[in-house]
């Protein structure tokens, strides 16, 4: 069976990350799923931004917390990439009615450390489940086991994001039966916990996956859903190495 083409934060390897033309190019492109990471503005709106600060993507050193949503849309992102206008830090209204209703979206909520922090995680949790739809194919995505939890309780299809295997010991044997998939960092595929997974039934998506080699070791160990950065390039290794592996 081939696997799910997910595109991380879009089309990221030709457009800027966490963008509408970015999405928009990676539906073009043929993704299967749009990858997004998603945190709260001062003003308690839901952005697009992988990061909590502006500095890698627009040379600031301004958290996201402290600008509202507004003012985050005149901050220029598009660094890098300097074919595209200006762009802004979308809000994920703007994201969900400009193509939420052409593909699933895989919507990952950022969460940092810290007791304090924990009810700004539960209010981006609380706005997300207010923003999309129920019966929407959307999923929401967390490495934050709370944030999951709390996902599930709300009976939405929701997501595992791990880098450390220990973590799926952090949710109940019925919790993890409800995920729609466990997402696992591509270095940390490897056989005995993807066995694991396989005889509790679930999903195995990895992440980030760009190389053909990576591509066809995810598919060797059964992954039925592969997220990269460059969209074109990831569907060309899917197609020629789910042909050879049969």
């Amino acid at each position: 069976m081939t696997p799910l083409l997910i595109a991380h934060r879009g089309d990221s390897a030709h457009a800027p990350e966490n963008t509408l033309p970015a999405f928009e190019q990676a539906i073009r492109k043929g993704a299967d799923w749009i990858e997004m990471d998603l945190t709260l503005a001062g003003d308690g709106e839901v952005v697009v931004s992988h990061d909590f600060t502006l500095w890698r993507r627009a040379r600031s050193r301004r958290r996201l917390g402290d600008l509202s949503a507004e003012e985050l849309s005149r901050v220029d992102v598009s660094r890098g990439f300097p074919g595209f206008s200006p762009l802004g830090v979308p809000r994920l209204q703007e994201v969900l009615t400009a193509i939420g209703s052409q593909l699933p979206l895989y919507l990952e909520l950022k969460s940092e450390g810290g007791g304090r922090r924990r009810v700004a995680h539960r209010q981006l949790l609380e706005r997300c489940l207010e923003l999309v739809p129920r019966s929407s194919a959307h999923a929401l995505a967390s490495f934050d086991t709370g944030l999951v939890r709390g996902a599930l309780q709300a009976r939405r299809r929701t997501i595992l994001i791990l880098s450390d295997p220990v973590a799926l010991a952090r949710l109940s044997a019925v919790e993890r039966r409800a995920l729609h998939a466990v997402s696992i960092r591509q270095d940390r595929l490897e056989e005995p916990f993807v066995k694991r997974l396989r005889e509790e039934g679930q999903r195995i998506w990895t992440w980030t996956v760009d190389g053909e080699t990576e591509v066809r070791r995810a598919l060797l160990l059964g992954a039925s859903g592969i997220c990269g950065n460059d969209v074109t390039r990831l569907r060309s290794a899917i197609a020629r190495y789910a042909g050879e592996l049969g």
